[in-house]
C-alpha cells in the first residue's frame, strides 16, 4: 500500500497554524484600546465617532459605520488608513478594510 503525498495538506495545516498564531497575537499584542487609538489617529475625531472596528479575520478589518455617507468617506481614505494601521501593527496583520453600515 502506498501513502499519498500530503504536501498540500501540510501547507493547509501550516496556514491554519499561522492564522491561529496571528489571531492570538492580535488579541494579546494589539489590544482593543491600542487599535481604537490608532484608528482615531487614522480617521480623525469625526471618523472615529462615526465608525468602530469590530473584528479582524484573515487580515481583513471589519468596521461598522453609522451610515452610507461615512462608509463612502472612509472608503476614500482606505489606502491611507491601511498604511497607518500597517505602520502601527505590521504589514502582515491588516491588508484590507471592509465597511458595513450598522449601530455603533
Amino acid at each position: 500500500m502506498r501513502r499519498k503525498e500530503s504536501g498540500s495538506q501540510a501547507a493547509a495545516v501550516g496556514d491554519v497554524v499561522k492564522n491561529i498564531f496571528l489571531a492570538l497575537q492580535t488579541k494579546s499584542e494589539i489590544g482593543e484600546d491600542r487599535l481604537l487609538l490608532i484608528w482615531l489617529e487614522a480617521v480623525g475625531e469625526m471618523g472615529a465617532k462615526n465608525s468602530k472596528p469590530v473584528s479582524l479575520n484573515n487580515g481583513v478589518l471589519s468596521v461598522i459605520v453609522k451610515n452610507s455617507s461615512w462608509s463612502q468617506e472612509l472608503s476614500l481614505k482606505k489606502r491611507w488608513v491601511i498604511k497607518k494601521l500597517q505602520t502601527a501593527f505590521g504589514k502582515d496583520l491588516i491588508h484590507d478594510i471592509r465597511f458595513k453600515t450598522g449601530s455603533i
